[in-house]
């Protein structure tokens, strides 16, 4: 009994323990050759994903070079000239707005020579040792840069550089374009990285060759070092691969990593372990639960099925190891009715899971390309232009051939409106009758504010049109079987829609609907990057022309400030209304007299023929109505308002009515403004326009400032002209004046004497009458000095020409020099006394002469000492002679002498006089002029 119990123990242990060890190596053989078939999966499948999104970056860098290229080719940047290169790149620097960083001009030696957006404090650097400036003359073709630093703050930037061939086909030197690192949201390159999609699901990052990182989905690690510098050293040599590791954190990870096509850098993706490889565990706690009934039920019925067993479990070894292997065609053929059998079917249920999940993953991958190559070449057409239309037309042909559907249109949102409308702007073969009935949509009449409640894409037919009876007729009468509309946003707002459809019944796939998605956001973005660039463009006109025409009015009042006659004012200001104000032709009208007709006086544009023909009277034609009414007069339209000549009429007359009739017929609107100074009608100014043209107050406010400043000019010709006629009536009154105080007196002096020395001469009284004439020759000089000091008075040197030195020298020459008396002038701190405002320079001199024509007069003096000195602190003047003298305090009484007005000078400018004299003594006086800031003139050098 116990031999057949140990026996029957023996025979079970014996069967038992192999049969469970061949069981448990199955299980482990199965388990880990899922564990190795999946994680080659998921490597290769990461390895390939990371190749082909490398590989879409670097498609996508092309158009950058290609941008770069383009302009390398312009004949302005071709010819090496810094001047012409500057001026190529101002007039591209709307296409090359994508370089946030700017874009610059390498000479053929690597110096800067021209540049743009921000770029002058790089002019002259040299960039030879730069590495892709070397790698650029290696391959003479566009380079990638590693991240470098330029300018003061060394602002990190990386850089794409193209070659320029000259003429002769040798290196001209290069044109680099520039990203800024770690750029805002607005940069194209990283919005082009977004637009891509690179990072969704995983953790990209892309690094140049130095390991520093130019983009990481945390923008605060832009800029740093990639902590794994050995995968920079494989993507160096080219290498693409996915691996198992450690990061920094302790956790396992997924790392793939493909160098850029074209470019210096790398691609590295990393993924969780853990949530890459979660799908498996489920079986593995299958395989674990096959195993325990792989050791459970063999120990019931190994007596019995021993043999039958074991040729299952090698079918069973051998199939696990064709699966590890790859090949997945494999079965397991056990008909033994047990468990070895159901452990056989759950072996092939697995290699056919696993040869779905394997095809799964390729249709997944191929479907991800497609996407991504659908999604850049729509991404590509949208962004070729800023152009609204064009954008729209793009999208519309672009979603209809890859979707396909054959009935495409755009329409663009008008908010402002009551109710808001949809303005179709593009359109893709549809027929007249949607061309006609689609042009514009009530928002709350289409499908498309479902699709925006929806937040994805609506499909429609005809049917579900209940918002709209006649759209939904429409549609059905153009025989469309199914359609789907998608929302236009950006930011959160409503831009516009875009709906394809087609007349055949078919369904669309959720592929389309993704992709029809993807579409609508990047139309949506290109759309509001329209609508941005519009208003930028649109302000930066308005302030150009504001900025023009504060020009125009500047170089007006310039000109009115100016010496120019008035008729040369006239004419600029006429130019100037013509450009300020747009007219194609001007005119200032003038009455000769008060109350005769306005003629033409100074014109732009205008046939000098028909204006010389013309005159018009005031209350009559625009012009004089303007003039009459003292308000602006605007005629839209000039031929309906001049009719046929009316009988009768003093004007116009016949011959006038056919000039008039020429105006009219040349030009179609005319603005007329009275020109109206010190409260009188001057005149009037009229503007000519070929076109029709209304006018907004802020163009009725210009063209009035534009009148008001020529009424300026005419009324300061009239009141200069007045003024002279007023001076020249009272210089010739003190010129009289002087005449017959001085040198009338004298001459009469020179009579009388002349008359008693002839008497003593004919009396034979010799001595008397030699007397007499020793008295005659004295008043004739005093006469004649009387004259040239006058004569000097009519034609003072200028100040501002000669200075306060120059004309104290002409007066000394002109007037005591030439009369007999000695006179010296000398001078300390010419180059000093020089630079002082020209209104203290005035003053001295008025002083200085008042007090030498005072020695001319009173004196009699034979010697006058003049001395002008700058100590730093102020001048001093002094006037002394050897003349009789006088007593200040009674000649200062009396008001002789001019004193009171020399002491009124010296106080205008703060200066201190002081007289001293006495009679047989001479008289000196002394003129201190202290210097303040305020009273020097700019020298040179200050």
């Amino acid at each position: 009994m116990r031999r057949r119990g140990r026996l029957r123990n023996r025979i079970i242990a014996w069967s038992l323990i192999p049969t469970s060890l061949i069981l448990l190596a199955v299980a482990l053989v199965i388990l880990r050759s899922y564990q190795q078939v999946t994680e080659d999966l998921v490597l290769g499948r990461n390895r390939e994903l990371t190749r082909l999104a490398a590989g879409q970056l670097g498609s996508e860098l092309t158009a950058y070079s290609d941008l770069l290229e383009a302009l390398a080719e312009e004949p302005g940047i071709r010819q090496g000239d810094p001047a012409a290169q500057a001026d190529s790149l101002e007039q591209a620097q709307n296409r090359l707005v994508v370089f946030d960083a700017g874009v610059v001009i390498l000479n053929n030696q690597g110096v800067v020579a021209a540049g743009i957006a921000d770029t002058a404090e790089l002019m002259g650097e040299d960039w030879s040792d730069r590495a892709f400036f070397h790698q650029m003359l290696r391959t003479m073709g566009p380079t990638f840069s590693d991240v470098f630093s330029i300018g003061p703050q060394e602002q990190g930037v990386f850089a794409v550089a193209v070659p320029l061939i000259n003429d002769q086909g040798g290196f001209g030197g290069s044109a680099v374009g520039m990203f800024r690192l770690g750029a805002p949201t607005f940069s194209a390159f990283y919005g082009g990285i977004v637009k891509l999609r690179i990072a969704e699901g995983n953790n990209s990052l892309l690094a140049d060759s130095n390991g520093r990182l130019i983009y990481h989905p945390d923008p605060a690690q832009i800029g740093g070092e990639l902590a794994e510098t050995w995968i920079i050293d494989r993507i160096a040599q080219g290498q693409v691969d996915a691996l198992r590791m450690r990061n920094g954190q302790g956790s396992d990870v997924l790392a793939s990593f493909s160098p850029v096509p074209g470019t210096p850098w790398g691609l590295v993706t990393e993924e969780s372990w853990a949530a890459v490889t979660a799908s498996s565990r489920s079986y593995t706690s299958f395989l674990l639960l096959l195993l325990g009934l792989g050791l459970v039920v063999p120990a019931l019925v190994v007596t019995l099925r021993v043999a039958q067993l074991t040729r299952p479990i090698l079918d069973v070894t051998r199939v696990a190891k064709e699966v590890a292997g790859g090949d997945f065609g494999h079965k397991v053929e056990a008909r033994t009715g047990d468990e070895i059998e159901d452990l056989a079917d759950q072996i092939n249920a697995m290699s056919a899971q696993l040869r779905e999940s394997y095809s799964g993953l390729e249709r997944k991958v191929q479907e991800r390309t497609r996407e991504l190559a659908t999604l850049n070449a729509v991404s590509a057409v949208v962004s070729r232009s800023l152009d609204l239309r064009e954008i729209m037309q793009a999208g519309v042909d672009m979603a209809c051939e890859v979707v396909p559907l054959e009935i495409g249109a755009a329409w663009r949102l008008e908010a402002a409106g009551s109710p808001p409308m949809l303005v179709r702007i593009a359109a893709h073969g549809l027929t007249p009758a949607l061309l006609a009935g689609t042009a514009r949509l009530p928002l709350e009449r289409t499908p498309l504010g479902i699709a925006r409640q929806a937040g994805q894409p609506y499909i429609w037919t005809a049917d579900d049109l209940t918002m709209s009876e006649e759209l939904a007729a429409l549609v059905k009468a153009e025989g469309i079987r199914r359609a789907v509309t998608v929302a236009l946003e950006a930011k959160g707002q409503l831009l516009g829609g875009l709906t394809l459809a087609t007349q055949v019944d078919r369904p669309i796939t959720g592929e389309e609907l993704s992709l029809l998605a993807a579409i609508g956001q990047q139309m949506g973005v290109a759309i509001e990057n329209a609508r941005l660039y519009e208003s930028e463009r649109e302000g930066h006109e308005e302030s150009e022309r504001r900025r023009r025409v504060a020009e125009g009015l500047r170089e007006v009042l310039a000109v009115l400030n100016s010496e120019q006659p008035l008729q040369d004012i006239l004419d600029f200001i006429v130019h100037q209304a013509c450009q300020l104000l747009g007219s194609e032709a001007s005119a200032i009208l003038q009455p000769r007299r008060a109350d005769g007709p306005l003629e033409f006086g100074s014109t732009c544009g205008l046939d000098p023929e028909m204006t010389a023909a013309l005159s018009i009277p005031i209350g009559q034609g625009i012009a004089g109505r303007a003039m009459a009414e003292r308000r602006p007069v605007v005629v839209p339209d000039i031929l309906g308002a001049v009719g046929a000549p009316a009988p009768g009429k003093d004007w116009p007359s016949e011959a006038e009515w056919s000039v008039v009739r020429g105006f009219a017929e040349l030009y179609h609107t005319v603005l007329a403004l009275p020109l109206i100074a010190r409260d009188e009608a001057r005149g009037a100014l009229v503007l000519y326009y070929r076109e029709r043209r209304s006018f907004s107050e802020e163009d009725l406010d210009l063209a009035r400032g534009v009148a008001h400043q020529a009424a300026l000019a005419i009324e300061s010709a009239r009141l200069r002209e007045q003024a002279e006629h007023v001076a020249a009536t009272a210089e010739r009154t003190r010129l009289a004046r002087e005449l017959h105080d001085s040198v009338t007196q004298s001459l009469y002096s020179v009579t009388l004497y002349g008359e008693a020395a002839a008497r003593l001469l004919t009396n034979g009284r010799t001595q008397e009458a030699a007397e007499h004439l020793r008295e005659l020759r004295d008043t004739a000089q005093e006469a004649l000095r009387e004259m040239r000091l006058l004569i000097f008075q009519l034609r003072p040197p200028a100040l501002e020409k000669s200075g306060l030195v120059g004309a104290l020298q002409a007066r000394l020459e002109a007037v005591e020099l030439r009369g007999g008396t000695q006179a010296e002038l000398s001078v300390e701190g010419a180059e000093q006394i020089a630079r002082v405002s020209l209104a203290v320079q005035e003053e001295i001199y008025h002083i200085a002469q008042e007090a030498m024509n005072n020695v001319l007069r009173h004196a009699k003096s034979e010697h006058i000492w003049l001395r002008l000195a700058y100590d730093g602190a102020g001048i001093d003047l002094e006037v002394r002679d050897d003349g009789g003298g006088f007593l200040p305090a009674a000649a200062g009484a009396g008001g002789g002498l001019g004193l009171p007005g020399m002491r009124e000078r010296a106080d205008r400018i703060d200066a201190t006089l002081d007289i001293n004299s006495r009679p047989g003594g001479g008289t000196r006086i002394r003129l201190r002029v202290p210097l303040q800031p305020s009273r020097a003139s700019p020298g040179p050098g200050r």
